[in-house]
């Protein structure tokens, strides 16, 4: 998942919030300044984030906790994506180019990414 997501980061895909494309960064105000299109997008990644404990726990052995610990995955892996998307998307909004802001939101997702293959061990 780092490496798919650092793909999307390098390919300045939309979702990634790296996106500086004038059409998109209208886009990501409408959301934003669209109490039903927020609403929609919460809706899309609840389900999103089932979707992935789902295939998570087909691909994970079999034991009492399975359910759990997929279902505990799935909500890291989707906050890590949602929160360095629109930690981007803000710094676009904000006026930054996706070609300045791209060293920062590389190193944050190998951070984000290394902290959760590796735990919070200097936060516990």
């Amino acid at each position: 998942m780092h490496r798919q997501f650092r793909a999307a980061l390098d390919e300045r895909d939309a979702i990634t919030g790296l996106c500086d494309h004038p059409n998109v960064v209208a886009f990501y105000r409408l959301i934003l300044e669209t109490p039903s299109l927020r609403s929609a997008l919460t809706g899309f990644l609840v389900r999103s984030e089932r979707a992935l404990a789902q295939a998570l726990q087909e691909t994970a052995p079999d034991g009492e906790l399975a359910h759990a610990a997929a279902h505990l995955a799935a909500v890291q892996i989707a906050a890590i994506r949602v929160t360095l998307s629109q930690q981007n998307q803000a710094r676009i909004i904000a006026g930054e180019t996706a070609d300045e802001l791209a060293p920062r939101a590389i190193a944050e997702a190998d951070l984000a990414f290394d902290l959760l293959r590796n735990g919070l061990r200097t936060y516990s």
